[in-house]
């Protein structure tokens, strides 16, 4: 059986929301916990930029998948959020 290719960074859905990502930890624990803490904080640059339903990162751990779900359902295409995205781009230096 082959393996499934990793998902991508973040993506935006057929409606134009953001949706559910996984990013892989292909480095182990210490990129996950990396990857996480800087996915948190950028959840909460994209509140505090007026992006009041950007959920914080949840970890993913299951037997075919491992990184951190992120994201939220919010209008990609608004001006706010896309104002925002390049605001808190900086919290994710490694994406």
């Amino acid at each position: 059986m082959e393996a499934a290719p990793p998902p991508p960074s973040p993506t935006l859905g057929k409606s134009g929301t953001i949706t559910t990502a996984l990013l892989a930890a292909s480095s182990g624990e210490v990129k996950l916990q990396r990857m996480y803490h800087e996915t948190l904080a950028y959840a909460g640059c994209m509140r505090s930029h007026a992006v009041p339903g950007y959920s914080d990162p949840q970890p993913i751990d299951t037997p075919t998948a491992h990184g951190i779900k992120m994201g939220g359902n919010v209008d990609s295409n608004s001006l706010r959020v896309q104002t925002a995205q390049k605001a808190c781009q900086p919290c994710l230096p490694g994406l």
